[in-house]
């Protein structure tokens, strides 16, 4: 099963036969799905373009730096068109089984929501009060070194304070507290 990614292929050859498949399928379906025929006629002549730009430009003998562009110009066109009319016909489309949606080479969506794994220990963090008014805090998983990235299974932070006399090693000492996302 397809997560929701860019499931379109990079390689221009898988591209093509993706999308050739693609249209194919779509084809069969697109009076159940009341598809326009405007726009699978519409991203059928981008499809061939892309074909015809693609194989001018693979041929030594008439490649050149123009059809390079043209075909590259092609393909940005044609997956542009794609991804939208992907979104605006497709994507919620409550006639496109999950059946369909592998047939088309589409992702499949997900029915449920997966649990987030539950933390098995705080992270660490380090403290920067260089700017004037303004205190960063700056977490990392404990014993690893810093980095930007967000700790597997934390998704927050609660800071506790209070200005006391003595240091306290008593949480309930920590009158305030406040809660705040890690981003990443």
């Amino acid at each position: 099963m397809k997560e929701i990614q860019d499931y379109l292929p990079k390689k221009e050859r898988s591209f093509l036969s993706w999308a050739l498949n693609f249209i194919a399928e779509l084809d069969t379906m697109r009076e159940r799905l009341d598809f326009p025929t405007t726009v699978f006629e519409e991203l059928t002549a981008l499809c061939h373009d892309f074909d015809e730009k693609l194989a001018i430009a693979d041929a030594p003998a008439t490649r050149t730096k123009a059809a390079v562009q043209a075909k590259n110009g092609s393909r940005k066109a044609f997956d542009k068109r794609l991804w939208k009319i992907v979104a605006e016909y497709l994507t919620h489309n409550h006639l496109l089984s999950d059946p369909d949606r592998d047939n088309l080479g589409l992702p499949i969506h997900k029915t449920s929501r997966t649990h987030a794994p539950v933390a098995t220990n705080s992270p660490d963090c380090d403290v920067d009060t260089s700017i004037a008014g303004q205190v960063t805090f700056y977490y990392y998983p404990k014993g690893g070194k810093q980095s930007s990235a967000k700790p597997d299974g934390q998704h927050g932070a609660e800071l506790a304070w209070a200005i006391l006399h003595a240091p306290t090693t008593e949480w309930n000492d920590l009158l305030h507290s406040a809660a705040g996302r890690i981003r990443n």
